[in-house]
């Protein structure tokens, strides 16, 4: 057979399996579908800044301009809350976690804009607010909750490092950092209690991502050739989420066990955020030329795909009108993805920036084997 035609012949063949190869892709990782319901605002102009969404489908925000108060919504969009610190002077209030109790935690400013921002952690249980208590003098952040009510976050005391802290019916225990004095902050915390966040190292001060589990916390490293990292998640599972970092750059990691493994990203992108993974194993976040463009994993091993994509054009209202979706911020166990973008109704002059709650249609089909 001349070797042109065993060329064309081997060529043929690498095409055919490649296609194949492709189709088991697809196939194996079958993307969801994505009605869009959007909720509802505080009030006209105002805008919306959905953070987190527990498995019942409630989430919560903020308002995203100039109201010093979180808000929250039920399953149906409805906006059913209204939730202030308790502090004085408070100016803005971040809405960090709800519980599929309900129950939401967040961290009140004082003098947010100010040099001298004071931050509160606060729970919140229906409209009643805790202020969780930290160091005589100290301020704190709450950044978390698991369905037994443990809140994570950190205290801060000036002149000292920070202290990764678990409250458990409000009461403070300091999490152990990588090295005695160093810092370290907690991010979120799972329902068996293990908690993900960020410490020091030894090495030289530079961060890393860490778990801790039973009171041990655990260096999880950084992608090779990478100079840092950090924690934004973790999911029933114990699978942590975060990035590696280098000057320049940040990839979107995640450690299933402790050892870290690149999420992959679009060919153009130089950067890439995972910013809330589910039980299952789907991971939404951002990736992208800007580093800004909202995406979607089925699982760890999957392709990216721009969360766009996925849904129609049209939000589940009478008024109608088209949808871009800017951020993501969460997934729940459902599917179910939070997040805010631009919404014009039809007739509407320009459009609004409003928050999203996109509900899966079709979900998504993950290979039983997948790592997740």
């Amino acid at each position: 057979m001349p070797t042109d035609q065993k060329s064309s012949l081997a060529g043929a063949g690498r095409l055919g399996l490649g296609m194949a190869l492709g189709a088991w892709v697809l196939a194996a990782h079958a993307l969801p579908s994505y009605d869009c319901h959007r909720l509802e605002d505080y009030s006209i102009g105002t805008g919306s800044a959905p953070a987190r969404l527990n498995n019942l489908g409630q989430a919560v925000g903020a308002v995203a301009y100039n109201e010093p108060f979180g808000l929250g919504w039920d399953k149906k969009g409805r906006l059913v809350a209204t939730y202030r610190a308790p502090g004085s002077g408070v100016t803005w209030n971040e809405m960090t976690g709800i519980n599929d109790d309900g129950v939401v935690v967040g961290t009140g400013w004082a003098g947010y804009t100010g040099p001298d921002p004071r931050p509160e952690a606060v729970v919140w249980k229906g409209n009643s607010p805790t202020v969780l208590p930290t160091f005589p003098g100290g301020t704190a952040a709450a950044q978390g909750i698991n369905r037994s009510g443990q809140v994570v976050g950190t205290r801060y005391l000036d002149g000292s490092p920070a202290v990764a802290t678990v409250w458990t019916n409000e009461v403070p225990a300091a999490l152990p950092p990588l090295v005695a004095g160093n810092s370290a902050r907690a991010i979120a915390i799972n329902r068996r209690g293990d908690v993900a966040g960020t410490a020091a190292t030894a090495m030289d001060g530079v961060s890393h991502a860490v778990r801790w589990r039973d009171g041990v916390v655990t260096d999880l490293g950084t992608l090779k050739g990478w100079d840092g990292s950090w924690a934004t998640g973790i999911n029933d599972a114990g699978v942590v989420i975060g990035v590696s970092w280098k000057p320049g750059a940040v990839r979107a990691t995640v450690w299933k066990g402790n050892k870290p493994v690149a999420l992959r990203q679009p060919l153009h992108s130089d950067s890439s955020t995972p910013l809330g993974i589910n039980r299952s194993g789907e991971i939404v976040g951002r990736a992208g030329s800007n580093g800004y463009e909202p995406m979607y994993w089925a699982s760890v091993d999957a392709e990216p795909v721009e969360i766009n994509q996925l849904i129609g054009r049209t939000c589940s209202s009478p008024e109608g009108g088209g949808v871009q979706i800017i951020m993501v911020e969460a997934i729940n166990d459902q599917g179910a993805v939070l997040g805010w973008g631009s919404w014009q109704p039809r007739g509407a002059p320009a459009p609004q920036i409003v928050a999203f709650k996109l509900v899966p249609t079709v979900a998504s089909k993950a290979p039983a084997d997948a790592p997740r």
